[in-house]
């Protein structure tokens, strides 16, 4: 009989070897997956964490969740460093952090500040309905711009014969040009309020050769050259009507987060900011200056037509006119419009008056709302304030809506400037062109074999006889 007790233990001694082998081929496979998924979770939890480091100041004040790539000027490696302390302390000593790089991130300034625009509408979207700008587009579709109607007066009737043999001294363009002497803003604002002229440091700006200044000029207040006068109604028109509709979440964002001349609070370094987002100056007095020059070239116009068709009050120009078309080279037509534009020059500087006094005007003139005097034109800081509730009235941040939507494609732009201004107040090293709203990381970590590295697979790799985890982690908003 064959004794078989040898072969029997040579094939469950090589079983056991090949079972054991198997085992350990297993406890490593299981090591090196292990490894991976928690590398993988390291990274995601050190993305989280570079997350909620978002500028604190913008999120509070701008409700904006950005993340300033320098970490408030320490540099743009930092958050490769930050990265890296994360995982260094998440995964131990079994693992050693290889490389940590920074990869493509979305700035808030790229494409013409898309992603500030998208966190803006998301905001508003939960904030606020466009009851708003539905009132405010319907007003002004529901009742004509007439300065087209108006310069076109001015042109053809400038030629007027007078049908009046009445005659009067009362000119009184040269009061209107006493009372404004010292700049428009001496008859509209009161002196104690009057904002400062401290210039501003713009040349960090986001802004920066990317937006136009207010290009509204002040109305020449001689009132004695017809083309002039033409050209200033052309100029008042305009047609916001669309882009205050498809840009109303940014245009009411603006609005309710910046303040401007009759807001209660001004905490900003600009007092003015809805302001400097429409006219782009350096200090605050020369942004509401543009600001109030283009409300007087807005409702010239409007005060203008209503004259126009007013006998009464054309009544007591026409003498007026009769006596300045003695001059040389004055018509009597051009002498008319010359005090239509003076007397509706003076209407408007009361109009902005009232409005900065956070009264309402009415949207086309109207008799009841009409204030001033034609024989006391020089008196303008006395006339009392129009406070006008009907269904067209339209109060100054109404105003700012329009001329915000009129200057959209330099606004955000504008607000990035302001953000920056206020925020470097705490932090000065802070540049809104670092701040991103996602970005990807490229990690590499190197981990230690329980036995011997001989796996490759996805994310990971052999280098130098240990296992190498690659990720690429994209964090965002």
């Amino acid at each position: 009989m064959v004794n078989n007790k040898g072969n029997i233990t040579v094939f469950l001694s090589l079983l056991l070897i090949s079972l054991l082998i198997l085992g350990l081929t297993a406890v490593e496979i299981t090591h090196a997956y292990m490894g991976r998924a928690k590398v993988a979770e390291a990274s995601k939890g050190a993305t989280e964490s570079i997350k909620a480091d978002y500028v604190a100041e913008l999120f509070e004040d701008y409700h904006l969740l950005l993340l300033d790539k320098t970490y408030g000027g320490a540099g743009e490696g930092e958050i490769e460093e930050q990265i890296s302390e994360y995982l260094e302390h998440t995964l131990g000593s079994d693992f050693n952090v290889q490389d940590v790089r920074l990869g493509k991130t979305t700035d808030v300034l790229d494409n013409d500040c898309e992603v500030l625009k998208r966190e803006i509408t998301e905001y508003m979207k939960l904030r606020t309905e466009l009851d708003g700008a539905e009132r405010i587009i319907n007003i002004i579709s529901d009742n004509e711009d007439p300065t087209r109607d108006v310069s076109d007066s001015v042109k053809n009737g400038s030629n007027e014969e007078s049908d009046s043999n009445k005659m009067s001294t009362g000119d009184p363009r040269g009061a209107v040009r006493n009372a404004t002497i010292g700049g428009v803003l001496s008859v509209v604002v009161p002196d104690d309020t009057l904002p400062s002229n401290v210039q501003m440091d713009t040349s960090l700006f986001p802004s920066k050769g990317r937006t136009e200044e207010d290009d509204v000029r002040e109305v020449d207040t001689n009132f004695n050259d017809i083309d002039r006068i033409e050209e200033t109604l052309k100029t008042s028109t305009s047609d916001c009507v669309t882009t205050l509709a498809e840009g109303y979440y940014g245009i009411a964002y603006a609005i309710d987060t910046f303040a401007n001349y009759t807001s209660e609070e001004k905490n900003g370094v600009f007092e003015l900011e809805t302001e400097y987002l429409i006219a782009g100056k350096d200090n605050d007095y020369d942004n509401l200056k543009a600001v109030v020059n283009r409300l007087i070239m807005h409702r010239i116009g409007f005060n203008m037509a209503f004259l126009l068709n007013d006998s009464k009050r054309l009544a007591q120009i026409k003498p007026v006119a009769v006596f300045i078309s003695l001059l040389p080279f004055v018509t009597y037509g051009m002498a008319k419009y010359f005090l239509v534009a003076c007397w509706s020059y003076a209407e408007t500087l009361v109009e902005v008056k009232s409005l900065l006094a956070g009264n309402s005007i009415s949207y086309v003139k109207k008799a009841e709302t009409w204030q001033t005097d034609f024989k006391k034109l020089g008196n303008l800081k006395n006339v009392e304030n129009i406070n006008y509730e009907g269904r067209d009235s339209l109060d100054y941040e109404d105003f700012l809506m329009i001329f915000l939507a009129e200057k959209y494609k330099d606004i955000y732009w504008r607000m990035c400037d302001v953000m920056q201004l206020n925020v470097r107040r705490n932090q000065p090293d802070f540049l809104m062109k670092n701040c991103i709203y996602s970005f990807e990381t490229q990690i590499s970590v190197e981990g230690e074999p329980l036995f011997d590295a001989f796996l490759s697979s996805k994310g990971i790799s052999i280098w130098d006889g240990a296992y190498q985890y690659d990720n690429s982690i994209y964090g965002g908003y």
